[in-house]
Order: C-alpha cells, then structure tokens, then sequence
C-alpha cells in the first residue's frame, strides 16, 4: 500500500520512536537474526561473478569490497541500514559519521558522503516514484555499507600502503576487522564509537588532528601574508617586511609566537625583543638553525602556503595509521625525520635527545625492533661497504692508518696484517675490519642492541659536535645518540635488575661488556615530518629523505582510483 506524503511522515516519525527505543535496548546485542526481506537488488549486485559494483544515482559506480560482499551474503541480502522507504536509526548515523571523516584528515567525497546522503534526502522528500523506492534503499544500504567498510580500513591501515608506495617501511599495520565492525553497527553499537576504536591510541594522533583543525581554520580565512625576503629583524630596525613577518607569525597561531608579536601591536612595523624571540622559536620548530636572522631558509620556511602545512599533516597523520594501533607503555621512538628520539614510560616522554641518522645514500630504514642489550666498551666491527668505500683508500694513503685508529684486521677470528687488504675478502666475510674499543672508536663506549639485518643499532659517537647542527643526516645508517650514558642509565631502570652504577664499573675496566635487558622494550624507528607538542606547538621537520613528496603522489592516486571505483 502507498503511504501519502502527510500520512508516510507521520508514520515515520511513530516508527523512529518504536527503533530508538528497540535500539537502545539492543545496543551491544551479538548478531541478532537480520530482520525483513530479501532484497532482489542486493542479491543482484553481490551475486555478479567478479568486482560485484553498485551503480549510484548520480551515474557513478562503487565495486564492493569482499567484506561487504560477505556481509551481505551472511544476512541473506537483507538490508542493514535501511527499511522499504526508510533510512533507519542506525544508518543515519552511519551517514552522519561518513560526513566527520575530515577530522582524520579524510575526504569525505573519497567516501560519497554526499551522493549517499542526495540518494536518502530524494527519498524523504518523496521524490521518487514508488517503484524506484525499494531499489533506491537497496542501494543507499550497499552504499553505507561500502563507505563504512572503506573508512574503518583506512583508519586501521591508512589511505596508502607504503610498500606499494616504494618506501622504505618495514613495520606491519594492524588488521581491519570490516566484517565484524559491520555486524556490530549492524546490530545497534554506535559506529562512532565502533571507529574510535580503530584510531591510534598515542596522543601524538589526537594532538596532529587538532593541529590539522587549526591550520584547515587558517586555510578557510585565506592562509598567512607573505614575508619579504629582505626585510631585516635586528632590534629597533623597522619597515612594511617587519609588518608582515609579525602578521605571518600571529596568523599561524603558535601558543608561543603569536602572543609574543602581538606584544608589540603598538608598533607593528618595528622590531623588538619579543618579536625576535617569536621568531627564534619558529626557526627551531621548523628545525632550522635559531639564530633569529632572517636567512633564505627562514623566508622560505615563513612562505610555506598553509595548504601545504595542511596536506603535510595529513600525510602525517597517516603514517600513525600504518602503525600498530597501540605503541605499549614503554618503548623508545626514533622520528628520523626530525632527528630526534623519545623515551615513553607509562604512557608519557621521560627523555628526549637530539639524534644523527643516515645520510642521503645511507638512509636509516624504518622498522621496528625490540632492544635485547647495552654493549659497554664495543668494539665496531665495520660492513664491507663502508670498508670498501673509506677505510681500503685511507690504509692506500697512509699504511700507518689502521694503528693510528685503533683498528685490526681478522681472518678467521685471528689478527693478520693489513697492508693488502682487498674488497673481495672483505665482501666474502674472509677478512674483516675491527676497531678495538677505546676512545677513537667510532660507537663510542656504548651501543644498544636489537639484532636486524640491517646491523642498525642506536650508539655513542665522538664526534659529538655533529648534534649542534641542525641538519643531522651524517651516519651510515646507525643512530647515534646525543646523550647515551644517560639513556643507559635508564633503560637499566626500566628493563634491567643490574643498577646504574654497574654501568659505571664495567665502564672503567675498558674491556666488552653486555647488559641483557630482563623486559623487553620495543622500538620505533619512524619518520614524521610534523609533530605537535604537548602545548600544541607543530614542528614542521625537513623531508631529509623526500618521502612526503612521492606520498603525496601515492595519495592522489589513490583517492583518484576510489573515486573512480
């Protein structure tokens, strides 16, 4: 029977009131027996024999995933989210929660959150003629159940695989449970609360999706002034470039910055302490050298369009998804980008350092580990590459360099001459390089182990002069730490029954030891180009190994080959 418009409202509204409260005493039920009919265009669409695609109103078409395929199958092609005229309780907040992808730094057009939601309003504007109504519910349910499904796994796993990607990313995310996410917003659990539990819990997520809030704000009230390149910032100087720069430094809104130049409002064109300190904290932010002058590198950072600091923690964003949700209580991070390295207790930073990564053709990779020792005294056994490429030419310049550097040379686990060494031995694993432990040895007088096939470890250095710069891409790939007999310190607190003063002991005798760590402790080596700090300060690192340019790409495509799905 054709309910009329004024009669089919009404009902509605009584049928609304009947749902939420049969909801409300459903939440959490397990996969309650699916309610209704059939649907002879869901079993249309999920029986064709490959990539089953649901045509959409606007002409446009979305294949269906496995596990929407399957959910359909178990249901017995039973709609999910909507009635014969009627999109129900649950799959209008299914549609609401596809139109919040944005706080995630989603686009909710990759999801068809407005064709979903054009579909439902022509529907409940009676827009359709009756035979359509069946038809066009059947697809507006395949639709939610798809966007869903497409959300929670981009939320889990991200928007782009970095292998796929060609980066150098050895750290497995977590699964996407879509099917039994379905079956539970299915079966009345809240969807929002079924897609909180999918994003990572580190508070660096949450503090990046405030920070994306905050610079998408800027973007829509027409980004920052540009700043002249020669403008000059030295106290009491003044001119329009002084103007600009403390416009540009208020407008990103820093909870540092913008308070001290708006100190100086009075007289905006001149140039104070406070607005020189402003500027000083941006420099370090954005990992440049804090001299307070403005140089090509400031200017250039100052003139970054927001639309790109916006893309730029998305990305970042992003890459916290093809993590493992969850980090642990304890473990040490390395963001390479940033060149930098956290220590997390009990949830929360208990040392931060300045670190050295790979340089340009000895990148650092990105993986994750878990450190089993400290080595105190180490010798450093040196990889046949850098053997071939350095320490072969040095003893040809000078014979004497092997003993002036500490170093032996083994075969078989024996000392032998050095004179004729050659790169096919050394390549062979016949002859290796050694440098015996001491204070010209390049580990220092610590290293901490988590055994990879990289040989990638965390160590002393010392050439310590290389952590007061503010680019610090010089290793082989290897981590030096700024600060190592300090983190040795506490890792023994952490994970060790042997006190810190052991560490001391054996330190003396100059003489290899091992300290086996009792817990285990995980670590990140990661690569971040932006960071927001407790006070929601947002570092912008350099892209020391141009990852966020060939993500960007990935990205593009991708969302380019969903919507065209």
């Amino acid at each position: 029977m054709r309910i009329g418009t004024g009669g089919r409202t009404a009902w509605r509204r009584l049928y609304t009131l009947v749902l939420i409260a049969a909801g409300a005493g459903a939440a959490g039920a397990c996969d309650r027996e699916p309610r209704g009919e059939p649907s002879a265009q869901i079993r249309e669409v999920v029986s064709q024999a490959s990539r089953p695609t649901l045509r959409l109103a606007n002409g446009d078409t979305l294949q269906l995933s496995p596990a929407v395929v399957a959910f359909y199958r178990e249901r017995g092609y039973r709609q999910a989210w909507t009635d014969y005229d009627e999109i129900l309780g649950r799959g209008k907040r299914l549609l609401g929660l596809m139109g919040r992808t944005e706080a995630d730094g989603l686009d909710p057009g990759a999801y068809r959150y407005a064709v979903a939601e054009r579909m439902v309003m022509q529907v409940e504007e009676d827009s359709l003629k009756e035979s359509q109504e069946p038809g066009q519910m059947s697809r507006v349910d395949m639709a939610l159940s798809e966007v869903f499904a497409r959300y929670a796994s981009h939320l889990a796993r991200g928007t782009v695989d970095p292998k796929e990607s060609g980066l150098d990313w050895r750290i497995p995310p977590d699964t996407a449970p879509v099917g039994r996410l379905l079956r539970a917003a299915a079966n009345d659990e809240d969807p929002a609360r079924l897609i909180a539990g999918l994003r990572p819990t580190s508070p660096e997520y949450r503090r990046l999706q405030e920070a994306l809030a905050r610079y998408e704000r800027i973007q829509a009230q027409g980004g920052w002034p540009t700043v002249p390149a020669k403008t000059t910032v030295k106290v009491g100087a003044s001119g329009v470039g002084v103007g600009a720069l403390r416009a540009r430094l208020i407008a990103e809104g820093d909870p540092v910055e913008k308070p001290l130049a708006e100190a100086g409002n009075a007289s905006p064109n001149s140039v104070d302490r406070r607005l020189r300190e402003a500027l000083e904290h941006f420099q370090r932010r954005h990992g440049l050298d804090a001299g307070g002058g403005l140089g090509p590198q400031t200017v250039a950072a100052l003139n970054v369009p927001v639309e790109q600091r916006v893309l730029q923690l998305k990305l970042n964003l992003d890459r916290w998804r093809w993590l493992p949700r969850n980090l642990g209580q304890r473990y040490v991070l390395v963001n390479v980008a940033g060149f930098d390295m956290d220590v997390v207790d009990g949830g929360k930073v208990v040392m931060n350092q300045n670190v050295v990564v790979g340089q340009q053709g000895w990148e650092t990779p990105i993986f994750r580990d878990t450190m089993e020792a400290i080595e105190i005294n180490p010798t450093w056994t040196v990889p046949p590459s850098i053997a071939e490429k350095e320490i072969i030419p040095a003893i040809q310049r000078d014979p004497g360099y092997l003993q002036a550097e500490n170093f032996e040379v083994l075969r078989g686990g024996h000392a032998v001459g050095g004179s004729s060494i050659s790169a096919a031995a050394l390549a062979s694993g016949d002859v290796v390089i050694r440098q015996r432990p001491g204070p010209k040895n390049a580990l220092g007088q610590v290293k901490f182990l988590f055994p990879n096939k990289d040989d990638i470890y965390l160590h002393d250095t010392p050439a310590d002069r290389l952590f007061s710069e503010s680019d610090r891409a010089f290793s082989h790939g290897c981590i030096r730490v700024e600060k190592p007999v300090e983190l040795a310190h506490l890792i023994m607190r952490m994970a060790t029954d042997v006190p810190p003063e052991r560490f001391e002991q054996l330190r003396a005798t100059g003489e290899t030891h091992d300290i086996r760590l009792a817990r285990p402790l995980p670590i990140y080596i990661l690569y971040f180009t932006s960071w927001v700090e407790d006070d929601g300060s947002v570092r912008f690192y350099q892209d020391v190994y141009r990852q966020d340019r060939q993500l960007d790409e990935q990205a593009r495509e991708k969302l380019e080959r969903v919507a065209a799905r």
